[in-house]
């Protein structure tokens, strides 16, 4: 699988392979990244539906996105538009200064918040 990766600000995107990503992860949390989780973006799973002026399917689905952003648990591993925090980029990019970790991704990380796109 591979992670698609974009900037809030700048919509710049990032491809990224899973055992880069979680590897990447992993070591950062050695390392004593304590990340407060990923943000469920509500609006941008309600605002991708096609709802053809149907009240009863949008009424649905906002209620079914509510329910999924009450279970949310932050992670960082699924592709479900969830947005990183600028405060975790930066914890994120200091705990892997100096860990041999992939270049071009410390150096989108170093961007800021970012989304997790869902592919």
């Amino acid at each position: 699988m591979t992670y698609l990766f974009m900037n809030i600000e700048t919509e710049e995107c990032f491809y990224c392979e899973e055992s880069l990503w979680k590897n990447t992860l992993e070591i950062a949390k050695s390392e004593g990244w304590e990340p407060d989780g990923t943000y469920y973006d509500i609006n941008s799973q309600y605002e991708d539906g096609d709802f053809d002026d149907d009240f009863n399917r949008a009424l649905f689905c906002y209620c079914f996105h509510t329910a999924a952003m009450h279970d949310w648990d932050g992670n960082f591993t699924e592709c479900k538009d969830q947005i990183v925090s600028y405060v975790d980029s930066m914890y994120l990019v200091k705990a892997l200064e100096g860990m041999g970790v992939d270049a071009s991704l410390v150096a989108f990380l170093d961007k800021g918040s970012f989304r997790i796109c869902s592919i």
